[in-house]
């Protein structure tokens, strides 16, 4: 796995924890998954365990298809905060600047990966 903060591999458990219930409560398999959005049940297997990063692009179709909305699938900062309070995300003007930094690093690697789906 590229390397990540642990603030983003939380979030990126919280959303397979979330797409692996929703799979689920559809009872789906993984290959059903794969198939909605065009990729494969390894990386599927990957989305759920955290252990691999969804494209928001995946997001949306997998909300698409279900007729829900995308942040149903997102982690909701509370969740962050209950499930893994020593990551609780602090006001931004109480961040060092090394953390600013690695946010602001995380939010253009998003926005980069969201611009080459488009």
């Amino acid at each position: 796995m590229l390397y990540t903060t642990t603030l983003e591999n939380t979030v990126y458990k919280l959303i397979g924890t979330k797409l692996k219930k929703l799979r689920l409560e559809k009872d789906l398999t993984q290959d059903d998954i794969a198939q909605i959005i065009g990729s494969s049940k390894a990386s599927i297997a990957n989305y759920e365990k955290g252990d691999q990063a969804i494209y928001i692009s995946d997001l949306y179709k997998i909300a698409l298809h279900f007729n829900i909305d995308i942040l149903e699938l997102l982690p909701r900062i509370d969740d962050i905060k209950n499930q893994f309070p020593e990551f609780a995300i602090p006001a931004a003007s109480e961040l060092t600047a090394n953390e600013k930094a690695s946010l602001d690093k995380f939010v253009k690697k998003i926005k980069t990966e969201f611009e080459k789906e488009e």
